[in-house]
């Protein structure tokens, strides 16, 4: 994300896949719900430093970056904090903005072998998932739900080395965007790129170099 995108979704709001919250004092609470919430439905960008007030958003900046990304990957990885740390050393940065420090974190959709991703030690009180705007503890039966779905293995599911994107019915992934599209014409997936589209519904994954 470059500065310029972020100022555009400062003046748009939050949605599905973007939430702000302030971060003055370091990595807030509500981080960890937001968090979960992402993991658990469709993944999506927090970003630290950005105040509202009235209905007015703010770029506020973090006091201390690095510290909030330390303190961050510390509770991500702590199970006492949250249940799996879904993150990547790449999609947790900080951002200057006008002269201000944000910290960015993207969250990618858990893998479903993974899920439910919740906070704290209680499964059913911990587990979040994003609805427009908000994020929403999930009841009983949806959390059981994806505990169900967890263990269950499938072909499908399998990854297949020495396989790229190129080694896909490019007609197939066609008529599928193109059913996507016609479905959630607004949704932001529909101006990725096959490789980034593949990647968010779990189709495809990145290895360690880079290539899908």
């Amino acid at each position: 994300m470059t500065s310029d995108e972020l100022k555009r979704l400062v003046k748009v709001g939050e949605n599905g896949e973007v939430e702000f919250k302030r971060g003055r004092g370091g990595v807030p609470g509500d981080f960890w719900p937001s968090y979960s919430a992402f993991a658990n439905t469709d993944g999506g960008v927090i970003v630290l430093g950005v105040s509202e007030k009235n209905g007015v958003r703010m770029i506020e900046g973090v006091e201390n970056a690095e510290k909030v990304r330390a303190d961050l990957w510390n509770a991500a990885n702590n199970p006492d904090k949250v249940s799996d740390n879904v993150l990547s050393n790449k999609r947790v940065y900080p951002l200057e903005v006008d002269g201000k420090t944000l910290v960015v974190t993207e969250v990618p959709r858990a893998d479903r072998r993974v899920k439910p991703v919740y906070v704290g030690s209680d499964v059913f009180k911990g587990t979040y998932r994003r609805n427009g705007e908000g994020d929403y503890h999930c009841s009983r039966e949806a959390v059981e739900a994806m505990i169900r779905d967890k263990c269950k293995e499938t072909a499908d599911n399998c990854l297949l080395e020495n396989m790229t994107i190129a080694d896909l019915d490019q007609d197939s992934v066609r008529r599928y965007r193109m059913m996507f599209s016609q479905r959630k014409p607004d949704h932001a997936w529909n101006k990725f790129t096959d490789e980034q589209f593949l990647c968010k519904i779990g189709a495809a994954k990145k290895d360690d170099g880079g290539v899908v």
